[in-house]
């Protein structure tokens, strides 16, 4: 990080890595709650509950509609 902020300061662009996850089938691509069942999304809006965040803006930050927020809530506590 160090590194690349002293190129920056200097007046280079620097781009950081591509993500490892390339959406193929089989990836090695791991999410908390996968051992249990939890597919990802649910799990993304589970961590951000647990940060306190509200319905709406669980829905803004992750691009959904409040509904479907509540929708991913009631499945979880199913």
């Amino acid at each position: 990080m160090a590194t690349a902020i002293e190129r920056v300061h200097g007046g280079e662009i620097v781009h950081s890595a591509p993500p490892a996850y390339d959406g193929k089938p089989g990836d090695d691509r791991r999410w908390p709650g996968q051992d249990s069942g939890l597919s990802e999304r649910p799990s993304e809006i589970l961590a951000l509950i647990s940060h306190d965040l509200s319905n709406k803006e669980i829905a803004q930050s992750l691009f959904l509609g409040q509904n479907t927020v509540k929708t991913y809530i009631r499945s979880l506590y199913q």
